[in-house]
C-alpha cells in the first residue's frame, strides 16, 4: 500500500538525519519508525486490556472468590506484570542504595 503523508518541515529533517545515520532513505526510515511505532501501540493496547482483567480479578478476590481457573489466570497476569516492571525496579532498587550509601 503506498501512503503519502505531509511532515512539518522539522519533522521532515529530523527524518532525514535519522536516515542518514542508519544509512537508510527516508521513506525507509520511516516506514520502519512508524512499524515500531504502531506495533508499540498495539503493545500497549495490550498490556492495558491484561492489566484491567488483572485489576478485575483482583477485584473478585475481594468481592466473592475467585475460581481455580481465574487464580491461575491471576498468576499469568502477574508474572506478566512482573517482567514488564523488572526493568524498573532495578533502576528503583539501584536508586535506593546510592540513598543509602549516602
Amino acid at each position: 500500500m503506498n501512503l503519502t503523508i505531509a511532515l512539518e518541515e522539522p519533522v521532515a529533517e529530523q527524518l532525514r538525519r535519522q536516515a542518514s545515520a542508519r544509512d537508510l532513505s527516508p521513506e525507509q526510515a520511516a516506514r520502519e519508525i512508524l512499524g515500531g511505532a504502531l506495533n508499540r501501540m498495539a503493545d500497549e493496547e495490550a498490556w492495558q486490556s491484561s492489566n484491567r482483567r488483572r485489576a478485575e480479578l483482583i477485584g473478585k478476590c475481594l468481592d466473592l472468590g475467585r475460581t481455580t481457573e481465574e487464580s491461575h489466570e491471576l498468576d499469568r497476569l502477574q508474572a506478566a506484570v512482573d517482567q514488564r516492571l523488572a526493568p524498573m525496579d532495578g533502576r528503583l532498587l539501584a536508586v535506593a542504595e546510592e540513598f543509602r550509601r549516602a
